[in-house]
């Protein structure tokens, strides 16, 4: 962990003088705070046992105080408590004072990466019935549903709710399709907005876990139909008995899609900017496009927090002392050329790469660059995996 204290001041001082007297005061002299860089390095801490598992998150706290470059977070998806810092040496050293100093039983393990599962084509439409025991209680309900692909910039429809990345639509028709001029209603105790609500939770609970692999749907726009005339059976039909049956009906529209080869995995991807030397670009950019299966957008000098997005507000670098560079080999700078422009030559490559080729790509990537590189990233989206990808995930 590499950090800079920058030093300003407002006035340059002297230190002494016969004819005026004693210098002035430093009275306006300002010391930057420490900037801690975004984490680099990710792994996950496994307690042994679920008792074990409260007394690692209160020792990881006192680790965190200690160092604030650690960051701990749990994964929504794998429930898996993840570890992160500034390399694979620095985790090293925080596992080793969490089982040797403190006495914890846990473990470091590997990261698990959240997968998503998508429909390529619509599917046709489905209707389920479901006539069984519900929680002790008699339960009948029917529902019609059919799923297709969408795209979230496509979705503008007045009765769709997104959940997680899907979307559903809700069609509850009153009236009978075959006779127009027949209207019916809802029992008093099955309101619009109860049932509405049912139809919804039950299409969430089915897009949660796709047919392929078991991974949550993405990208999914499920359609229901609820014909009061064909799906409503008195007190028998009850919000449980609904969301059965619109579990049943989606699931029963994905599985047509599974066995029609329509179901595809999407793995997460990331905005990825590296930082190096320009001698070391040609072999990451190598590296990156062919051995990791990623893309490179731009390559070019600027900051790296710039291609992230970031505003630091702009330091004025006459202002600032810095030791020599001994590792810049014969290029030497003072306090006039502090610009980046000429310190080793910094390049920085922009790319979108897969997660599960980023996990533990720091040391990989000191190896290319001699220990000098480095890398900072961000989640940006999902994409489809292709076939012989699939087989190596």
């Amino acid at each position: 962990l590499h950090l800079i204290h920058t030093l300003s001041l407002h006035d340059a001082l002297p230190i002494s003088n016969a004819k005026t007297g004693p210098p002035a005061p430093l009275d306006n002299l300002h010391l930057r705070p420490i900037e801690v860089p975004p984490p680099v390095f990710f792994a996950a801490i496994e307690p042994h046992s679920l008792s074990e598992e409260k007394n690692v998150e209160q020792i990881l706290a006192l680790l965190l105080r200690e160092d604030p470059s650690l960051h701990v977070s749990v994964d929504e998806e794998s429930g898996q408590m993840l570890l992160s810092g500034m390399g694979e040496l620095h985790l090293e050293i925080a596992r080793d004072r969490l089982v040797n100093d403190f006495k914890a039983k846990a473990t470091m393990g590997a990261i698990e990466i959240g997968y998503r599962e998508c429909v390529q084509s619509s599917s046709s439409t489905h209707h389920s019935l479901i006539d069984r025991e519900i929680a002790g209680k008699k339960g009948k309900a029917g529902c019609a549903a059919f799923v297709e692909p969408v795209e979230p910039t496509d979705m503008s429809l007045k009765d769709t709710t997104e959940r997680d990345g899907n979307f559903i639509t809700v069609n509850i028709e009153m009236t009978d399709p075959e006779d127009r001029h027949t209207a019916y209603s809802l029992p008093q105790e099955l309101p619009l907005s109860e049932l509405r609500m049912a139809l919804i939770n039950g299409a969430a609970a089915a897009l949660a876990r796709g047919p392929r692999r078991r991974f949550p749907m993405t990208s999914t726009h499920a359609s229901l139909t609820f014909l009061v005339s064909r799906d409503l059976f008195g007190k028998d039909t009850h919000p449980a008995a609904v969301s059965s049956a619109a579990h049943q009906a989606v699931q029963s529209a994905l599985k047509e899609s599974f066995d029609g080869n329509a179901i595809s995995l999407m793995e997460p991807v990331m905005d990825v900017v590296i930082s190096c030397d320009e001698g070391n670009m040609g072999n990451i950019v190598h590296d990156i496009s062919s051995a990791r299966g990623g893309h490179v957008i731009s390559l070019g000098d600027e900051e790296a927090t710039e291609a992230i997005g970031g505003d630091e507000k702009p330091v004025d670098v006459s202002r600032i002392y810095a030791p020599p560079d001994p590792f810049a080999g014969s290029t030497q700078f003072g306090n006039d050329d502090l610009s980046g422009a000429n310190v080793g030559q910094q390049r920085h490559i922009r790319a979108r790469v897969p997660l599960k080729e980023m996990v533990g790509y720091l040391k990989h990537l000191r190896s290319l660059t001699g220990g000098r590189g480095t890398f900072i990233m961000a989640f940006e989206k999902f994409e489809r995996v292709s076939g012989p990808r699939e087989r190596d995930v």
